[in-house]
């Protein structure tokens, strides 16, 4: 999202609280006056999960206010909003697997009825992400099992169908809706899947990433679809990667960001997990006709190494915010573009301003494992390093004492091997690792006479 103002003009709100914020979003708005945020909240005292409703006034400083909370059997995976029958409606997914629509008061964003299905109904474990049409009445769920779900949302019931099930054999962990029957999936090796409701039967395109060495193992954590450019899927996810997929043209992507991409340095704001990527669906009709439809329009992320920026294609990322923790979450204000909403150190979110966006964000020290339980994230220079002493440490202790005379004859054997021409880099290879070996055992005091 470009940034006309400088960033002293930038001002934020932090609101503490005493509780793990896993999801943040903007409730759609129930008056030109009143806005409310909608928070996903997890009390590791208590091992209890809630999502609850703030009210925004105004004020200076502003001050959220609670409105109204609901209690989740588990662990909230993923938190979406939506506008349905004059309601607004909240969607939360579980790590149990179970799904739920909470439906707010008009009047004061009171929570007033739940419909759900109950875990395993959907998927075997937990629910990666789900997504509402911007109607409200249909919601697609992914899991990690290789089931895609399609949920209808009812005044009194939730009916469900499964559209796919791999068994198994592929993950998703992103879902977007782009029109009333097309959605697009994410998933393990940067993998996109392009599904239409009329053509049943499985993912009518799908892409995945081969353009660069060693970024293929990457993960697509968040998609996002302009609704004027429906064509084009966006993706974020592991090693700072921004890309676009384009389905007229569908052999490479459209590299925004990355490390190992090939793109400049200077390009790529972030060496972490992209957690979360939207459009700017607020840039002016005039900029936007402007702007030629083979060219990606500015996107804003938050990554785990605490950065909150805008990429444009072929320009210089725009740092908006660095935090010294990761920021997981964010929101765009769809009828305000001058407000953000984010999460940031687990139990604290922030209130963004700016000159043309107001953004909700929170970020977390913390990591959740696929039981929903929380564990504290660790430096990755240090894990690895624990790792490699601890494999060292295991090839150790499976060595055993071996007798002078056996490993002379094996040395002195080696020149009169018969190898051919072939097989002789292999013979040098091997006789340096024995030597190298030799050194280590004696070393170590396990050679004897």
């Amino acid at each position: 999202m470009p940034v006309t103002g400088t960033p002293q003009t930038l001002q934020i709100h932090k609101f503490p609280q005493s509780k793990y914020i896993d999801a943040i979003r903007w409730l759609p708005p129930l008056s030109a006056f009143d806005r409310f945020a909608v928070l996903a909240l997890f009390d590791s005292d208590s091992d209890a999960s809630s999502i609850e409703i703030h009210s925004l006034n105004r004020s200076n400083p502003p001050s959220p206010t609670p409105q109204s909370s609901w209690t989740s059997p588990s662990r909230i995976s993923s938190l979406k909003v939506s506008h349905s029958l004059h309601k607004p409606l909240v969607a939360a997914s579980t790590f149990v697997g179970s799904l739920h629509v909470l439906f707010a008061d008009p009047v004061d964003a009171s929570l007033e009825s739940e419909l759900s299905i109950p875990e395993k109904a959907l998927h075997a474990g937990p629910i990666s992400c789900i997504d509402l049409q911007e109607s409200g009445v249909e919601c697609v769920s992914v899991g990690e099992d290789g089931r895609v779900n399609l949920v209808s949302v009812g005044d009194s019931r939730l009916n469900y169908r499964r559209v796919f099930d791999s068994n198994g054999l592929v993950s998703y962990t992103a879902a977007k809706w782009a029109s009333p029957t097309e959605f697009a999936t994410g998933g393990l090796g940067f993998s996109l899947q392009w599904w239409d409701q009329r053509k049943p039967g499985g993912a009518v395109s799908q892409f995945k990433a081969n353009w660069a060495q060693g970024t293929t193992s990457g993960i697509v954590h968040s998609i996002d679809i302009h609704p004027s450019r429906k064509h084009t899927c966006l993706a974020g996810g592991s090693s700072g990667t921004v890309f676009a997929w384009d389905l007229r043209w569908q052999q490479q992507p459209i590299i925004l960001s990355g490390v190992g991409t090939g793109m400049p340095a200077s390009h790529s704001p972030s060496e972490g997990e992209v957690w979360e990527v939207q459009y700017d669906c607020h840039m002016p009709p005039s900029n936007t006709s402007n702007i030629s439809s083979s060219r990606i329009l500015p996107v804003m992320i938050c990554s785990e190494d605490g950065i909150l920026a805008v990429v444009e294609q072929g320009e210089e990322p725009i740092e908006l915010l660095a935090e010294p923790c990761a920021i997981n979450s964010f929101d765009i204000d769809k009828q305000n573009p001058s407000m953000v909403v984010l999460e940031r150190h687990s139990t604290e979110w922030n209130w963004i301003f700016s000159g043309q966006k107001e953004v909700l964000a929170s970020a977390k020290r913390f990591r959740v494992t696929g039981k929903g339980k929380i564990m504290r994230r660790r430096a990755g220079k240090q894990h690895l390093l624990a790792k490699k002493n601890t494999k060292r440490k295991l090839r150790l202790s499976k060595m055993h004492p071996v007798s002078r005379s056996d490993y002379d004859n094996v040395i002195g054997a080696l020149p009169y091997l018969k190898v051919n021409r072939k097989a002789t880099a292999f013979l040098v290879i091997l006789e340096f690792v024995v030597r190298r070996l030799t050194i280590e055992i004696e070393s170590r005091g396990l050679l004897r006479d």
